[in-house]
C-alpha cells in the first residue's frame, strides 16, 4: 500500500471512529449503504475505502456483541465482516491490512471463548505489525492486549503477559486505555506476590482512571491487595467503595464475592452467604463471565455447608464444579502452543 493509500486510509478510519459505540446502529446502516455502492468498483481507491468500511463494521458489531451474548446475530455479522477484510487483504496484498483483519479475528474468537484461535490470529497480527511503524498500526494496541489477556488469563503466564501489557503501554497514548494496562501490569505482579509492585500500578491506574468503571474496578484490586496483606478492614472499605462507584455487571459481580470471600475468611459465614447470593446474579447477567459465577458458587457451597443445609450445599457444589470445567484448560492451551 503506498504512502497516500496509507493516508487516505487512516484519514478516513479516524473521522469515521467519532461512532458512539453506545448506539452503533445507524453507523452500521451508513457504512453498509456505503459498501453496497462500492460493490461494482475495483479500483485502488474504491478497495482502500472497502477496507476501510469493512474495518469499521467488523468494530461496530464487536461494539454492538459487547454484552458478550451475541444473541443478536452480531457476532455472525462481526465474522462476517472481518473474514470479508481478510478475503480483500489477501487479494490486495496488503499485509497491514491483514495484520488488522486478523487482531480482530482474535477479538472475536476470545469473546467467544476460542482461546487457541484468539492465540494463533494475534500472533499471526503481530509478525505483520512489527514490519510497520506502530503510527501506521491502527490495532497494535489491540493486538499486544490481547496476546497479554491470553497469557495473563488463559495460559497464567504472567512474565510473559506483563512484557506484552507494558509493550501495549508504549504505543498507546489513551488515557483509558494506559489506565487499563496499567491495572492489568498490577494484577500480573499480584499473582507474583510482587504486592509493593502490584500496588503502585494499581494506584497509578487509578489516578490516572476517568470512568466509574475503571475506578471501581482499581478499588476491588486494592481491596484484593489488603485482604492478601491481611487487612480486612481496609479490604471492605475499598469493596463497598467500588460498588458505590460503578454499577457494572462485572464490578458488582467481583466486588460482592470479594466481600463473601472477605467474611468467610473472618468466619462469618452468615456475611458470606449473603454476599455470595447476590454476587450470583450480576455473575449470570454476564454470559461470559464464568470465573465470578464459580467463585459464587464455590462460597455458597461452603457457607451452606456449614450451616448444615446439606441439600443446598451439593446443589451449589454440582453447579461450582461445571462451572469451574467451562474455565478454559490452562494445561491443555500450554500443550496446543
Amino acid at each position: 500500500m503506498n504512502a497516500v493509500r496509507r493516508w487516505l486510509l487512516g484519514w478516513l478510519f479516524a473521522f469515521s471512529f467519532t461512532a458512539n459505540a453506545a448506539n452503533p446502529d445507524p453507523y452500521i446502516t451508513l457504512h453498509r449503504r456505503q459498501l453496497a455502492r462500492l460493490e461494482p468498483s475495483h479500483t485502488a481507491s474504491a478497495d482502500t475505502q472497502r477496507a476501510r468500511l469493512l474495518f469499521e463494521l467488523t468494530r461496530l458489531y464487536i461494539d454492538k456483541a459487547d454484552s458478550y451474548s451475541g444473541a443478536d446475530g452480531s457476532f455472525d455479522s462481526a465474522r462476517y465482516f472481518n473474514q470479508s477484510h481478510l478475503l480483500l487483504a489477501h487479494r490486495m496484498q496488503w499485509p497491514l491490512e491483514e495484520a488488522e483483519a486478523l487482531t480482530f479475528r482474535a477479538k472475536i474468537a476470545h469473546m467467544l471463548n476460542d482461546f487457541d484461535a484468539s492465540y494463533q490470529s494475534a500472533l499471526r497480527a503481530l509478525s505483520l505489525f512489527s514490519r510497520y511503524p506502530p503510527s501506521q498500526c491502527r490495532n497494535l494496541y489491540e493486538c499486544l492486549h490481547r496476546m497479554g489477556r491470553i497469557h495473563f488469563k488463559t495460559l497464567e503466564e504472567y512474565p510473559a503477559a506483563i512484557m506484552y501489557f507494558q509493550r501495549a503501554l508504549r504505543v498507546t497514548g489513551d488515557g483509558q486505555q494506559r489506565a487499563f494496562m496499567l491495572r492489568q501490569i498490577g494484577t500480573c505482579y499480584g499473582k507474583l506476590n510482587r504486592n509493593a509492585e502490584a500496588k503502585r500500578y494499581y494506584e497509578q491506574s487509578l489516578a490516572l482512571s476517568r470512568s466509574p468503571y475503571d475506578q471501581a474496578m482499581c478499588l476491588n484490586f486494592l481491596g484484593e491487595l489488603a485482604l492478601v496483606t491481611g487487612d480486612t478492614t481496609e479490604a471492605i472499605g475499598l469493596f463497598r467503595q467500588a460498588l458505590k462507584t460503578d454499577n457494572h455487571v462485572m464490578v458488582q459481580s467481583a466486588a460482592l464475592n470479594y466481600l463473601a470471600d472477605t467474611y468467610w475468611q473472618m468466619r462469618r459465614p452468615a456475611e458470606a452467604l449473603r454476599y455470595a447470593a447476590q454476587a450470583l446474579e450480576p455473575a449470570r447477567r454476564e454470559t461470559n463471565n464464568l470465573a465470578d459465577r464459580a467463585e459464587a458458587y464455590r462460597l455458597l457451597y461452603l457457607a451452606n455447608r456449614q450451616f448444615g443445609r446439606s441439600a443446598e450445599a451439593l446443589r451449589f457444589h454440582e453447579l461450582y464444579l461445571a462451572t469451574r470445567d467451562s474455565l478454559p484448560n490452562r494445561e491443555g492451551l500450554k500443550n496446543y502452543y
